[in-house]
């Protein structure tokens, strides 16, 4: 069943993005102690970082409305929140 997902979706889309240098470079990487450290830690980091973004959305968003309502003034668009 991995191997038909695999087949189907992941390598077409691995092969348009990456030569086979770069891939080579990633299975490198990968197989390093920092890369094996970096597979091991990142369910931590990615939890941690979700943890964190309600507060900087909460932050960011009046700011980015703001960037696009001037942007939208700029361009001469009607904007309404």
């Amino acid at each position: 069943m991995m191997a038909t997902f695999m087949n189907k979706w992941t390598y077409p889309l691995i092969e348009n993005d990456y030569s086979v240098e770069e891939l080579q470079y990633i299975i490198e990487f990968y197989s390093s102690e920092t890369g094996k450290k970096l597979v091991q830690k990142m369910p931590t980091v990615m939890q941690q970082m979700m943890s964190h973004l309600p507060e900087f959305l909460q932050q960011s968003v009046p700011q980015i409305r703001d960037a696009a309502v001037q942007a939208a003034a700029e361009k001469k668009y009607k904007l309404e929140f």
